[in-house]
């Protein structure tokens, strides 16, 4: 039998290769030609996949490379991850590949594709720090690096056999080579299409290779190349060659690319590139090739801007080369530079006799005539000539036409030599000017005025229409040209008429606005202030609050008024309340104490008038500084620069002796752009006994810009120090230099008035720096307003010096236009120069100093009662009618006109009660078709009055503890005492170099002013392009060998990477019951992990070589803490909110210091009863003679060898020797644990390190530990406590379980409980089903509600919406009764929670600290609103109302505007049509009448577009222009008629006829809608076997995933606007349903819409809809079945449809918990769906394991963790791996490299990773970051980093982030865990691993 089956097989087989043998390879790939064409690419990878077969039966290698390729491309189209797989295929295949020729292929293939891999991503590789010393297996994972460097080795073993490449012909390897006929000259060898193509590999990376490697490869491969072309004679390719190479050569320099000066043309015979290709031109000019170096010159030339030039080349070439193949492209080259050239513009509209601007641009043309038509009768012309430039550029000209009289005309322009066709446009001629704006109280003006010289048309009759062209109203102007009526929305635009002068183009009516602030003059506001504005986590906020009001520009306290004040956290969830009253200076006071356990980042304090923020994060506080001091002296390019610094405690102490760590990174900019980024040096250098640095900087440019013009470089400076404990601080600094080295600036505002003396700075720098020289100033009349032409003389002159404030007295210059020009030289003789222009003027002038229609200043527009507003309005036009219009907030209160003739008008307003806030001024005039408008705005002088506060007692230098009393006096503007109530507060200044925000401290006065605006006549233009039928001759094409593969456009981006300190928007905390809390008195702290401790018996000094260590006995009791033990280290000093002034105006308050070493910011806020406020800031320092500052770590891990260190410094002045001891004790109980104690000695000035090391267990949970430094003479100690992590971690293991209908699966259990470990322990399994999860696509069913944006898509949308929801929740009775039964059960329990809110217990993070709360309310509110779907009266009610707003949308022409007042838009109507008509067709209603006259209007407007296309497309086919495919527009039009009941009019049957039969040609198109559309347009028009075709190609691009169902998996992360992939999807289902025979297609694409419901939350309520639509009502109906699921683990069952067991009603929901040893023990689980339609659910498995022991663990998410330090080499930072055996330092840099893979798209994903208790974060501060094109969130915790994702779509990211090593000792790094929030089955967590810091002398 089994004999026989064998036998069976091979006859098969035989068969089956007898097959492939009987085709012959050219029949195989007409197939797959004729595959292509209909778009079926699983028959091409089917057909390709024979051909591969074939082939290697053959050993055919061309064959089979040409069809693994076409393979490889197709699957590629399908499914983007098979990329991957087929490019390890590759892989392999170069490894097996027996013939040297097939392995220097497919080496060259792989570089190829490795180099387009790159290039697509190289943004994202860019960042990131390369990796060394080891390359990641998943290709995912590499750096910019390692794919250099593998690209260059696959060239390398591509190019290893010359000889063999250049014997090699590529004909042996057709049909994979296309022979190209340019080949020809070399010969179609495989040398030079190997070298081609690696060139071109490595120009895709060239910008990916830091170490410049690249360029030089390059170069070599051109070199080889050269060489052996000229070693074989072949001259011709050897040219070809040349000229590739010179092209990159001078293409890659930037300092060659010239700047083109009109001014002073470039010189040609000193171009480098020019030079180099003349000299080519001469050496092979007798070979007519090198009539291509010819052309490259020509177009060179011709770049250069010198087509003279450039046309004598192509002339040359021309006469040298007639015969050449190529010797047309010269030919062409010089048709268009001889070609004719113009454009003419002119406005649309002008006033009789207006002398119209005919702007004309043109070349190789002698002139042109000006033809005027009226009523098609010729009416006049006029000729104009121009010159014709000699060099054959282009050149503007201006001229003047005289319009005629009033009429509509048509202007034809008529070109000297004839065009391809006569131009005509039309163009008007009227009197009229029109002006409209908005006045008050709902008023409206329309002003008609004279174009030419603005005088009021009286008498005209101005006729308003609305948006459909119907005539609305008529009003006629008064004496004044002005008509005001009342607004009605319906009015769109108006028409003004007078006599004859009927010809005004219509106008729109909106532009002009009034407006006045819809708010109080009176404001109330609430000032809050804060003791400080950075918190950790339940540390107090102390507040203060000052009440006030503001009314007309005073302002005063408010007393006695009850406010509340609430505290709201990251999420902006109320965490605090206070209600409180105000004293009698308005002001109240509270605190709150922050949650201990959040998501840190931004919190707000708020009241309803007042807010404020602070900042909330886990932080250390920075002990010493880093500052940079002031560059000094000149310098530039090339000169070495020296940068000091000075390291610093925040107590003073001069920290000496320290290696100071340095990287200089280099930007160029080029015309004030970054063009390069690159690192230059780095070194290290030591602090002196100052604490002074200095870092050698030379300031080297780049050969790269080196051409002199417009370059500089800023060369930033990051150092880095560690302290002698382990802590490290960095800081930066930049500078700059460039071209330009002496840098001038001044400015002078455009108009100076010069009665007063005028305040000048001249601005001198250098690079970057201030710089001291003598500035010589000169003052030139200008001959006019342009600036342009000066007089030869300066009217005054002086010398004064830089950057000092000076004033200028130039009263008795004469008024006019000016130029000042300053000019310099410093000390180098570096000259530098700049100048500024203005128009002097007088208040005294009688008429505008310049020429000018309009002229105004003003003198001063903040007015009271003894201050009048003065401005000044003029104009040096005669006979001028100036309008003017005040306004206040209520009213127009006056309107009159003013008559100017080259006069200036004073105004002068005095302030009066009625104006409130102020007034408004419009100012305007028209004078010759333009309209000129000044508005002015006269707002009420305020009070400028403050406090001034002034020390009387202060001291800046304090002991730690000390007691100490400050005074200071207040004093009112006046000089006397002030009544004021004092804010003092004081805290610890090291907080700023976190997080630095000053508070806001000052009185708002809003200013309630009208805002006014005309709105004149748009004047357009009218243009006339001309094309000239040019002379083309046809040119063969450089065409090369080159392997038939297309361009690999399915190549995936690597998503997310990135390589800043953080990379992903996250937080993560530990599981709820393993939380502990620790607080204390002064100190709070956190830690989301769960806590243990260090054995008391087992603690261990692992410090070899130090003094040994004395243990006190055990169980012995600390000892009480003394004076010198520091233990109140609390961050605010003092805050004392209410401080009153005696009659003298003085305040005193006295305090206790806190006794941290630190330097503290006192601020101090004053403000009396009338709101005067004052503020005072102020330095003080805590610090001893000798000093003793621990680096504790954040926390301790159980198992970690760790170390306590601490600084030690000696300011007594003598040398200081004694012992330091560390006291280890139990907090709790005050038991000492173990005493440490070495000795020390330490010089004067000098500051030291001390270190113990200890093994922490399990014993205790938090450790006292107080470390003392005794010399005898002085002693000095601190005491904190250190919380304790336990070694073990709570885990949760998830095991997702999809199953299908009528299906039994066995899922196994072993990768639980990490791997079933006997380590594992406190199990506990929990199983979670939903037998029927078509319930939670129903859940997210979109509410009723009406938009908030009043635009025709929003409306549209919510009808289409709201109207199909409630058709299918009203088309299924059981909807509606097992929502009754969700209601009886609780309402907002299980079934109408947000995922986000299930299951808490199994997330490795709590909702309430992740930024995803507002979500789940969301969800949760729209869950409990679907019930307003039920009724149907209020449905209809919205929809009429929506249908209602709707038909105010649309115009009169049946299109939809977006906004009201917007033009119609095509893409607007097609959308709202395609809604409506797919609403009507799948629910089968009938329109309403008004929906039905909407659609009939749109349908006119749209058969009328379908004709112009059809029309346009027909004179574009008449004119020879070739037409293919169908246009987006016509299609939906098409679709729109198959879809609906419309019938085509007669008049539109031939182009409906038209573009239907272009249909068929969207066959080959990439996007599945428009094959989908296509298919129904084709089968509703009864073409049913092209419709097949359609059909027959989607399913091939469809995609079947095991519990996934069918999608199109290229479709997996598109552009996510609006859910466009699912649409898509269900646009497919609709057309396979349609056109029908496609069941079970459909309900396998049913399953993937319901398993993306799964992971993700639906937000768009038109694609939510009509995929729920698509779920339920066609096919299967999925909510009949009942969800029956039998669940069997050991000899547990679980059946979903039990009624004592089910948790909701419809989903078959069930949800239970096992600790049983046989259940938790169990291996498999067996899942049974006894009905239809899928079911999902899945095993959780909780448990205890020490870290140590847990292994990676993932499915469709993962997660894995990497650690890297740091290393410069060469300049270059690189990443090298961090094993076990590595040995960090203190001071390291180290890099976590996370790696996401997730292989479908998720919302809400968090991941929390855990890091060494050695590492400090590089960042203190949590946010949301963005990076390539990923938003996420990162939350700085003590023990972790967590991260948040809004969403990862289908894919794999890297995340990098950074710490600083900060102690010695081994320890663990902890894990990384990874969790969709919102499908919590699928989670992953790494393995962790165990880090090295030895100790060494120091």
């Amino acid at each position: 039998m089994k004999i026989g089956r064998i036998g069976m097989i091979m006859l098969l087989c035989l068969g089956y290769i007898s097959g492939i043998y009987a085709q012959t390879f050219d029949k195989l790939w007409k197939q797959v030609e004729q595959a292509e064409k209909k778009s079926l690419p699983e028959t091409v990878i089917k057909l390709t996949d024979e051909i591969y077969r074939k082939g290697e039966m053959e050993k055919n290698s061309p064959q089979m490379l040409k069809a693994y390729m076409w393979r490889m491309k197709y699957r590629e189209r399908i499914t983007p991850d098979s990329f991957y797989v087929s490019l390890k295929g590759l892989e392999e295949w170069v490894k097996y590949a027996d013939k040297p020729m097939d392995r220097a292929i497919l080496h060259s293939l792989l570089a190829g594709i490795y180099a387009d891999y790159a290039a697509r991503n190289q943004w994202s590789l860019r960042q990131q720090t390369d990796i060394v010393g080891v390359v990641p297996v998943d290709m995912l994972n590499w750096t910019a690096n390692i794919f250099v460097d593998t690209i260059q080795t696959h060239i390398q073993k591509a190019m290893s056999d010359s000889v063999l490449l250049l014997k090699t012909s590529s004909r042996t390897y057709i049909p994979f080579v296309e022979l190209g006929e340019t080949s020809e000259y070399y010969h179609h060898d495989m040398y030079h299409l190997l070298a081609s193509r690696s060139i071109e590999a490595l120009l895709r990376v060239q910008y990916l290779d830091k170490q410049k490697n690249v360029k030089q490869h390059i170069s070599r491969l051109y070199d080889n190349m050269l060489s052996a072309y000229r070693e074989k004679g072949d001259k011709e390719s050897y040219v070809l060659t040349s000229l590739k190479f010179l092209r990159w050569k001078y293409e890659s320099n930037y300092s060659f690319y010239p700047v083109i000066d009109k001014a002073a043309p470039y010189v040609l015979a000193e171009d480098p590139y020019i030079i180099d290709l003349n000299k080519l031109a001469t050496d092979y000019k007798t070979l007519d090739i090198c009539a291509e170096v010819l052309l490259a010159k020509a177009n060179l030339i011709l770049e250069r801007q010198q087509p003279l030039s450039a046309l004598k080349v192509c002339e040359e070439a021309i006469r040298l080369y007639p015969d050449y193949r190529r010797i047309n492209a010269l030919k062409n080259l010089r048709e268009e530079i001889l070609a004719p050239f113009l454009s003419v513009s002119t406005v649309k509209t002008a006033f009789p006799d207006q002398e119209m601007k005919i702007k004309v641009s043109h070349k190789n043309l002698d002139g042109f005539t000006i033809r005027i038509y009226r009523e098609k009768k010729f009416v006049s012309e006029q000729h104009y000539s121009v010159i014709r430039p000699e060099n054959y550029q282009s050149q503007d000209t201006t001229f003047i036409f005289k319009a005629p009289g009033v009429g509509k005309y048509v202007m034809r322009i008529v070109p000297d030599v004839r065009a391809k066709k006569e131009i005509e446009k039309e163009f008007n001629v009227t009197h009229f000017y029109v002006l409209t704006s908005e006045l008050p109280k709902e008023q409206f003006e329309v002003i008609t005025l004279d174009a030419r010289t603005g005088h009021p048309i009286s008498n005209a009759q101005v006729t308003l229409y609305s948006n459909k062209d119907v005539a609305l109203q008529m009003f006629t102007t008064n004496e004044e040209g002005k008509a005001i009526f009342p607004w009605k929305s319906d009015y769109s635009y108006l028409i003004a008429t007078k006599g004859d002068d009927t010809f005004m183009e219509k106008k729109d009516i909106r532009g002009g606005f009034f407006s006045s602030p819809d708010m109080n003059e009176t404001t109330e506001k609430v000032i809050l202030l804060t003791d400080r504005s950075l918190y950790r986590p339940g540390q107090t906020v102390y507040v203060k609050g000052i009440a006030y009001v503001s009314e007309l520009g005073v302002a005063h306290v408010l007393s006695d008024r009850e406010y509340t004040v609430s505290l709201q956290d990251n999420n902006n969830q109320e965490v605090g309340k206070r209600t409180l009253r105000t004293n009698e200076f308005g002001s109240f006071t509270t605190s709150f104490t922050l949650p201990l356990a959040c998501l840190n980042g931004d919190f707000q304090l708020k009241t309803p008038v007042g807010n404020a923020s602070i900042r909330v994060e886990e932080y250390k506080r920075p002990t010493f500084d880093i500052t940079f001091e002031k560059q000094e002296g000149d310098y530039q390019l090339g000169n070495k620069a020296e940068i000091k610094g000075k390291v610093q405690s925040y107590s003073g102490v001069l920290l000496r002796d320290l290696p100071v760590k340095y990287t200089i990174k280099r930007s160029a900019y080029s015309f004030w752009q970054l063009r390069m980024n690159d690192q230059i040096a780095s070194g290290e250098v030591t602090t002196g006994a100052d604490g002074v640095f200095t870092i050698p900087v030379q300031l080297e440019g780049d050969t790269l810009y080196n051409n002199g013009k417009g370059n500089y470089f800023s060369y930033l400076i990051e150092v880095t120090v560690t302290n002698a404990a382990g802590e490290t601080q960095t800081s930066t600094k930049v500078i700059s230099a460039g071209d330009t080295f002496l840098y001038l600036r001044t400015y002078l505002m455009p108009k100076t008035c010069k009665d007063d003396p005028i305040k000048l700075n001249f601005y001198a720098s250098n690079q970057g720096q201030l710089a001291d020289v003598k500035v010589t100033y000169r003052l030139y009349r200008a001959k006019d307003k342009s600036m342009k032409q000066l007089e030869n003389t300066p009217v005054i002159t002086g010398t004064v010096a830089s950057n000092k404030e000076i004033f200028l007295d130039w009263k008795d210059v004469p008024s006019g236009p000016y130029v000042l020009k300053i000019s310099a030289e410093d000390s180098l003789g570096r000259k530098g120069s700049a100048e500024t222009s203005t128009i002097l003027y007088s208040v005294h002038d009688k008429r505008p100093p310049i020429l000018t229609p309009d002229w105004y200043f003003k003198t001063n527009t903040e007015f009271d009662a003894t201050h009048p507003a003065v401005f000044y309005f003029g104009t040096s036009e005669k006979d001028v009618c100036v309008m003017v219009d005040v306004f206040s907030n209520e009213a127009l209160l006056e309107s009159k006109v003013l008559h100017l003739s080259d006069s200036i008008a004073r105004f002068e307003f005095p302030y009066q009660a009625s104006y409130g806030d102020g007034i408004a001024i419009n100012i305007y005039m028209v004078r010759d078709g333009q309209v000129y408008q000044e508005i002015v705005r006269l707002s009420k002088r305020l009070l400028d009055e403050k406090l001034n506060m002034k020390w009387d007692v202060f001291r800046d230098k304090l002991r730690p503890g000390q007691t100490e009393e400050w005074k200071l006096t207040i004093k009112n503007p006046q000089g006397k005492g002030a009544d004021a109530e004092m804010l003092a507060t004081m805290y610890d200044a090291s907080l700023d170099k976190i997080w630095k925000q000053r508070q806001t401290f000052n009185v708002f006065h809003y200013r309630n002013l009208p805002h006014i605006s005309w709105m004149g006549d748009f004047t357009s233009s009218i243009w006339f392009d001309y094309e000239w039928d040019k002379k083309l001759f046809k040119v063969p094409l450089f065409e090369y060998d080159h392997f038939v593969i297309e361009p690999f456009s399915s190549i995936p981006a690597v998503a997310g990477q990135g390589v800043e300190e953080f990379w992903i928007r996250g937080i993560a905390s530990p599981s709820q019951q393993n939380r502990a809390k620790f607080s204390q008195k002064n100190t709070r702290m956190v830690l989301e992990e769960s806590v243990v401790t260090p054995r008391t018996s087992d603690l261990k000094d692992d410090l070899a070589g130090n003094v040994p260590a004395i243990f006190q006995e055990k169980g012995e009791t600390i000892s009480p803490v003394t004076d010198n033990i520091r233990t109140n280290l609390a961050e605010t000093a003092f805050f004392y909110p209410q401080l009153r002034t005696n009659e003298q105006g003085e305040v005193s308050f006295s305090f206790t210091m806190p006794e941290s070493l630190t330097r503290w910011n006192f601020r101090g806020y004053s403000h009396t009863k009338d709101m005067m406020l004052g503020t005072l800031d102020g330095e003080a320092v805590t610090s001893k003679e000798f000093m003793l500052v621990p680096n504790l770590p954040r926390f301790v891990r159980v198992g970690d060898q760790t170390s306590v260190a601490a600084s030690i410094s000696n300011m007594t002045g003598k040398v200081q020797s004694g012992t330091v001891s560390m006291i280890l004790f139990d907090p709790m109980t005050d038991k000492v644990i173990s005493t440490r104690k070495q000795e020390f000695k330490v010089e004067a000035g000098v500051t030291i390190g001390v270190s113990f090391r200890f093994t922490v267990d399990d014993k205790y949970s938090i450790l006292g530990c107080r470390m003392v430094a005794d010399s005898g003479t002085f002693s000095d100690g601190e005491q904190q406590l250190i919380p304790v992590l336990s070694n073990k971690e709570h885990l949760i293991e998830t095991l997702p379980m999809p199953i299908g209908g009528e299906e039994t699966r066995t899922f196994s259990l072993d990768s639980l409980f990490n791997h079933h470990s006997a380590t594992a322990t406190d199990r506990k399994l929990t199983i979670e089903f939903t037998g029927n999860p078509s319930w939670y696509a129903i859940q997210a069913l979109p509410s009723l509600s009406l938009p908030t944006n009043d635009n025709a898509i929003s409306w549209a949308n919510a009808y289409y919406a709201n109207t199909l929801a409630a058709y299918i929740m009203n088309s299924h009775p059981r909807i509606k009764a097992v929502f009754d039964s969700w209601k009886l059960q609780g309402g907002t329990k299980e079934a109408f929670l947000s995922n986000l809110q299930k299951n808490q217990e199994v997330k490795n993070i709590l909702l309430s600290e992740s930024p995803w709360i507002l979500e789940a309310q969301t969800e949760e509110q729209q869950k409990e609103r679907i019930a307003t779907l039920f009724d149907l009266n209020n449905i209809l009610s919205n929809n009429s109302a929506a249908l209602r707003r709707l038909q105010n949308l649309q115009n009169g022409d049946g299109t939809w505007s977006w906004y009201k007042g917007m033009n119609g838009s095509l893409y607007v109507t097609t959308y709202i049509m395609e809604l409506y008509a797919r609403l009507f067709m799948l629910t089968g209603d009938k329109p309403t009448e008004l929906a039905l006259a909407m659609q009939q209007d749109a349908f006119i407007y749209l058969h009328k577009s379908a004709l112009e296309e059809y029309k346009a497309t027909l004179e574009a086919q008449k004119a020879g222009m070739k037409m293919t495919g169908l246009s987006g527009n016509m299609l939906d039009y098409l679709y729109l008629i198959a879809i609906s009941d419309e019938k085509v009019p007669d008049v539109n049957k031939a182009a409906y006829d038209y573009f239907l039969s272009r249909v068929g040609g969207l066959l080959p198109s990439s996007s599945m809608k428009i094959k989908a559309l296509a298919a129904v347009v084709l089968d509703k028009a009864g073409r049913k076997k092209e419709a097949q075709e359609f059909i027959a190609s989607l399913k091939e691009h469809l995609t079947k995933t095991d519990g996934q169902g069918m999608s199109f998996a290229f479709n997996e992360n598109p552009f996510d606007w609006g859910n466009m992939k699912i649409q898509t999807h269900v646009d497919v289902m609709e057309a396979l349903e349609l056109i029908g025979g496609n069941e079970a297609i459909v309900e396998e694409m049913k399953l993937w819409l319901l398993t993306q419901k799964q992971t993700q939350q639906w937000k768009s309520s038109v694609a939510s809809v009509d995929a729920i639509y698509a779920l339920l009502m066609k096919g299967i109906n999925l909510l009949d079945n009942q969800g029956d699921v039998r669940i069997t683990i050991a000899n547990e069952v679980l059946e979903t449809i039990s009624p004592s067991k089910t948790t909701v009603p419809g989903l078959g929901y069930i949800k239970r918990s096992f600790t049983q040893k046989n259940v938790v023990d169990a291996r498999t689980i067996k899942v049974q769906k006894r009905d239809q339609g899928i079911a999902w659910g899945a095993a959780y498995a909780e448990y205890e394991s020490p870290i140590r022991d847990v292994k990676q663990q993932g499915g469709a998410l993962n997660v894995e963790k990497r650690l890297y330090v740091e290393r410069i080499v060469n300049n270059v930072a690189q990443l090298q791996p961090v094993t076990e055996k590595t040995n960090l330092q203190v001071g390291d840099k180290v890099v976590s490299r996370l790696s996401i893979r997730v292989d479908r798209p998720m919302d809400f994903v968090q991941l929390k990773d855990q890091h060494g208790a050695c590492f400090e974060p590089v960042s203190n501060i949590s946010g949301y970051r963005w990076d390539d094109g990923i938003g996420y969130y990162v939350d700085i915790k003590d023990a972790s980093i967590n991260f948040f994702f809004d969403h990862l779509g289908k894919g794999t990211y890297v995340l990098e982030y950074s710490y600083y090593v900060s102690r010695e000792g081994t320890y663990e790094t902890g894990l990384a865990t990874i969790q969709c929030a919102y499908a919590p089955e699928y989670a992953s967590h790494s393995a962790s691993m165990r880090v090295v810091v030895p100790s060494f002398e120091k």
